[in-house]
């Protein structure tokens, strides 16, 4: 529904996939203009399309008044007169960094033709793929990394082979989203494949990776606002296609592979403030390829390649929540069991 106030009567919203139409109705909600938006979709936005004047206009106001909520340097000019309001929401989240509007894919592995430098960007908000400017250097293997408005490419390899030398590379490159332009940033210490990437703190924080024998465990971390790499205190266990994620200003390792153990359990975390690496609860799979995430307050393990994961519910595996004060079913830095 629509959380906003002076918005009165209804719509009918572009319906979803198998679903029934969605009827939006105006609420009286005094803090409603902090929070219009907030929870919109794709179907939303359309339905944005389909209101009437007059509530095109009141959703105006409420745009104008949370675009002056924004820091002088954030907010939108010429916002006066009328404006498509579905395409000026969008632009308004972003700024707010309230919404996850587009998903970028960054250069891969082609068979036949090799790593490629391709970028694309998939609208999340009318589902539309748009090719990018490419990327510098073509990589696979790499790690992304998003923050400030900025998307960072880093490290990866020229081409599938594990000649750590002549492939592995330790360069960075930045994709400004706003402007498309593309520069080089300062080398990571060490070159890296396979490796996680993760932001915290208004850093950017690299992990493991191959070759093992030289990555394994090393961590290091970019400063953008000085362009400089530092190196952190390294991981317990050495560890390569692994999940790298942050919560709770904490860091989190999640599985993996090294040649010792093949397959991993283990999860560790990264305290900043103590510089040290723990071991937490294990996942109730080994896995490596894994993807991670965070939702609320829980720590989601999806998927991966191991002994025992196909395609049933295995497959799946939840470390949460990451806050002490909750459930002890579940896992977070301070209690350590796992469901």
């Amino acid at each position: 529904m629509f959380g906003m106030s002076a918005l009165t009567g209804q719509v009918q919203a572009v319906p979803p996939p198998g679903g029934a139409p969605r009827t939006f109705v105006g609420l009286c909600d005094h803090d409603s203009v902090h929070h219009l938006g907030l929870f919109l979709d794709r179907y939303d936005f359309a339905a944005l399309e389909t209101m009437s004047p007059a509530m095109q206009e009141n959703a105006r106001k409420i745009i104008r008044a949370r675009n002056e909520r924004l820091p002088v340097g954030k907010r939108m000019a010429n916002l006066e007169g009328a404006f498509r309001v579905s395409v000026v929401l969008k632009e308004l989240l972003k700024r707010e960094g309230r919404h996850l509007l587009e998903m970028i894919a960054t250069g891969g592995f082609v068979r036949g033709q090799g790593a490629v430098s391709t970028v694309m960007s998939l609208d999340l908000v009318t589902m539309r793929y748009m090719t990018l400017a490419p990327m510098i250097t073509a990589r696979w293997a790499h790690a992304t990394a998003g923050l400030d408005g900025k998307l960072y490419v880093i490290g990866g390899q020229r081409t599938m082979t594990h000649c750590f030398d002549d492939n592995s590379l330790s360069s960075v490159q930045c994709l400004d989203m706003e402007t498309e332009q593309r520069s080089e940033m300062a080398p990571m210490i060490t070159p890296r494949y396979h490796h996680g990437a993760a932001v915290l703190g208004g850093k950017i924080y690299m992990a493991g990776g191959s070759p093992l024998n030289r990555v394994g465990t090393s961590v290091e971390s970019f400063d953008p606002t000085t362009n400089q790499w530092t190196a952190v205190a390294p991981m317990s266990t050495g560890r390569r296609n692994h999940g790298l994620v942050s919560a709770q200003g904490k860091l989190f390792a999640v599985g993996g592979f090294n040649y010792q153990d093949d397959q991993l359990k283990s999860v560790e975390c990264f305290d900043p403030s103590t510089r040290v690496w723990s071991n937490i609860a294990a996942l109730s799979t080994a896995r490596a390829f894994l993807a991670v995430a965070v939702l609320g307050d829980k720590l989601y393990a999806i998927g991966g390649e191991g002994g025992g994961l196909g395609s049933g519910p295995e497959q799946r595996g939840v470390l949460g929540p990451v806050s002490p004060e909750q459930s002890v079913d579940h896992c977070g830095p301070d209690d350590h069991t796992s469901t």
